[in-house]
């Protein structure tokens, strides 16, 4: 009897696990993640800030059976919809987000993500452009604990285009940033 009493505690708790689960990608169509340059074999992630590159990316997938629209990030709908929390070994915590810029040519722009599909954010941390951006020192590397957080917010323009509205994070893992200028150095050479 305590067997049979288990098993059926054990497949309730699945089946609501599941249905919690399905329900919380119901609620969030997209699902947002960083992809470090480089995941060695003990799980150490990498993001190298150097030429060529520069940049890392940003992987926002829509996880739903519809489609999603989303506005594109060259316009000013879209430039803002991408920021960043850090936090360093000291545990400060600071909001990456773009500074604010001006716009020679701007209109309310989307682009449809298909189910299963993928937009993607090339990030390079250039201070030009993003504020509080945890770049380390020259020669040196930083140690940050870093999620990306997409955030579209409920507007007359989203609600005109039909454009999702939201706000995702990803989960927070911790990277180690290199930048420009490091290579020659850390690679031992001159």
């Amino acid at each position: 009897m305590k067997t049979l009493s288990l098993v059926l505690f054990t497949l309730a708790a699945t089946f609501l696990s599941s249905q919690s689960l399905a329900e919380e990608k119901a609620s969030d169509p997209i699902a947002v993640r960083i992809v470090p340059d480089r995941l060695d074999e003990r799980g150490k992630r990498t993001i190298w800030l150097l030429p060529p590159l520069q940049h890392f990316r940003v992987v926002l997938t829509n996880v739903t059976r519809e489609p999603v629209r989303l506005w594109q990030e060259w316009c000013m709908w879209g430039y803002f919809t991408l920021s960043f929390e850090a936090t360093d070994q000291s545990g400060k915590t600071v909001n990456v987000k773009k500074k604010p810029r001006g716009w020679d040519s701007n209109y309310p722009d989307w682009t449809i993500v298909s189910p299963g599909d993928h937009m993607v954010f090339d990030v390079t941390f250039d201070e030009s452009i993003w504020q509080n951006a945890p770049l380390p020192e020259t020669r040196k590397s930083r140690i940050v604990k870093l999620k990306a957080i997409f955030e579209i917010p409920e507007d007359e323009y989203a609600k005109k285009a039909k454009v999702w509205t939201g706000r995702v994070v990803s989960p927070e893992y911790t990277y180690t940033l290199y930048i420009r200028g490091q290579a020659s150095t850390l690679l031992g050479q001159n």
